[in-house]
């Protein structure tokens, strides 16, 4: 699978210039969003499909929205910095309270943010050359858990999404059925994510 993810993030940066918010891309945002919608089984690997699928969309929109909030510059010689582009940059653009309240007002996304904490803390989530950093992990747990400071929670969510990406991009996640507790939860809130940016990037055109 990683393999597979690679590929097509490959094949999304090479085309993005081209593409950019057109009718190519609603069409190939919309069969996408159907794909993943069709991984509806308990077997584990729909999980996985289906969190490759909805990030592979994700990946694009967070492009989208590093070129706008950079003045197209990312396709100009300004290095592009992926990490900020998936985290930071998005909430920036959706704003990081509008981000929290579409989640909160979302029953599914709501008792998905709930459960993280507890779920996330029975996992190794950051990694560096695969080895765990447990300081790292807990740093993410309180932020995921923060109630008063809104724009770090939000960033946390979507990096933990970005970390699950690098994990299994470079071959940590392991694939076991104890999988299905982190990444349940994580593809709700990840589905929302997706059509939350997308929306804004469509009222921006």
């Amino acid at each position: 699978m990683p393999c597979y993810f690679k590929l097509v993030h490959n094949i999304l940066l090479t085309f993005y210039k081209k593409l950019g918010m057109t009718p190519q891309f609603t069409e190939f945002y919309r069969n996408w969003l159907c794909k993943a919608d069709s991984y509806q089984s308990y077997e584990l690997k729909d999980y996985f499909d289906k969190f490759i699928t909805l990030y592979i969309i994700f990946n694009f929109l967070y492009m989208e929205v590093w070129n706008k909030c950079n003045n197209n510059e990312s396709t100009n010689g300004k290095r592009f910095y992926e990490k900020k582009a998936a985290t930071d940059e998005v909430i920036k653009y959706l704003g990081a309270r509008f981000f929290i309240n579409q989640l909160l007002n979302d029953n599914d996304c709501e008792n998905s943010l709930s459960s993280l904490p507890t779920i996330i803390s029975d996992f190794n989530i950051v990694l560096k050359w695969g080895k765990p950093q447990v300081f790292r992990d807990v740093q993410l747990w309180e932020s995921i858990n923060e109630t008063t400071n809104v724009n770090k929670r939000a960033v946390a969510i979507l990096a933990l999404f970005y970390k699950v990406r690098c994990n299994l991009f470079h071959g940590h996640k392991g694939f076991d059925e104890d999988q299905r507790r982190l990444l349940a939860p994580i593809n709700i809130l990840l589905r929302k994510t997706v059509e939350i940016t997308y929306k804004k990037l469509e009222r921006d055109l």
